[in-house]
């Protein structure tokens, strides 16, 4: 464990104040939900609050399945990485950080689709993509990710990835 030498009161309420130094370093932003943990030396442990650590099983064995019978990536990212790759593609993608773009594209909370290489860095030019932002009652989770080096993403595609992150969505709730 990394010692900042930042010492806090807790105050009337039972509350304490996250130095935002540390906010700004691990991108912890106002209103986002951390889980509290304590482990065995009576220490208090925060955790960044993922909704999609809720669905894991669930949610992959989905992803796992679309990759499967289309052959095709599988995506799913939360808003600062990818946090699941259902493909062969799992090494190259599977935990690398979104690029800012790609966070603006995803904030924009509207299907795009097409090849966005040279806005997207994670997009190879030879790639067809189609991206759908997750959002749960106006909060923005997320992205589900489809690429394909072999085939056009058509509407029937375009189709497929918004019933899966609608279904995605129902779960979570």
């Amino acid at each position: 464990m990394k010692a900042t030498g930042i010492i806090r009161r807790i105050d009337e309420l039972g509350r304490i104040v996250i130095p935002k130094e540390i906010r700004k370093q691990l991108k912890i932003n106002e209103g986002q939900s951390l889980e509290i943990y304590m482990n065995d030396r009576q220490e208090i442990i925060l955790k960044k609050y993922s909704e999609f650590s809720q669905l894991e099983k669930y949610c992959y064995a989905i992803m796992d399945t679309l990759s499967a019978s289309y052959g095709i990536n599988v995506m799913l990212a939360n808003l600062e990485k990818i946090v699941y790759v259902a493909s062969s593609a799992k090494k190259a993608y599977e935990g690398k950080e979104l690029a800012p773009t790609m966070v603006d594209y995803i904030g924009r909370r509207k299907l795009l689709r097409g090849n966005h290489f040279e806005i997207i860095p994670l997009v190879r030019e030879s790639q067809e993509t189609c991206i759908l932002p997750l959002n749960d009652h106006g909060e923005l989770l997320g992205a589900l990710f489809f690429m394909s080096d072999q085939r056009e993403l058509d509407t029937v595609n375009e189709e497929i990835l918004t019933y899966s992150g609608e279904l995605l969505l129902k779960a979570l709730q």
